[in-house]
């Protein structure tokens, strides 16, 4: 699957740097408690992850263990996608876009995937969301419909 194979690539990006990369947050007991957690316990007075930041009584600064903001990772994104897998976009949302077809507004994905060729650096971050979760969920499609090859 994806995942397994993400963990397999940033293992063996972080082995060349000499660290041993954790992923706390896919211990398989942790999601299975998370996954039983009410409602409330995961989204209150507009936090989300409530429980985990409540957790961090005394652990974190309350500015951080309580901050609303998050790290807009978009100019990145863009800068992978469209530097390093302009030629992936291309096929998962041009070329073999009948597959997401059933599932997206694929006019609506394409304007979006030309505005941000268009525009690389001034890309509007829905238009890169939307762009991302159609190649995401193309590559998945592929992945279950046509026996597991990605590309």
């Amino acid at each position: 699957g994806l995942v397994p194979h993400a963990f397999e690539v940033l293992d063996k990006a972080a082995a060349n740097f000499g660290v041993e990369p954790r992923y706390p947050f896919w211990d398989k007991p942790l999601v299975e408690f998370c996954l039983a957690l009410p409602g409330k316990e995961k989204l209150s007075s507009g936090f989300g992850r409530y429980v985990l930041r409540r957790a961090m009584d005394g652990i974190l600064p309350p500015a951080v263990q309580w901050r609303r903001d998050k790290i807009d990772f978009t100019a990145n994104l863009v800068k992978g996608m469209v530097g390093n897998h302009r030629d992936l976009l291309h096929k998962v949302l041009v070329s073999d876009a009948g597959l997401i077809a059933p599932y997206v507004n694929l006019p609506e994905v394409a304007a979006a995937y030309a505005r941000i060729l268009r525009r690389p650096d001034g890309a509007a971050p829905l238009d890169v969301q939307y762009v991302w979760r159609s190649t995401s969920l193309s590559l998945w499609l592929r992945q279950v419909k046509l026996g597991g090859s990605l590309a």
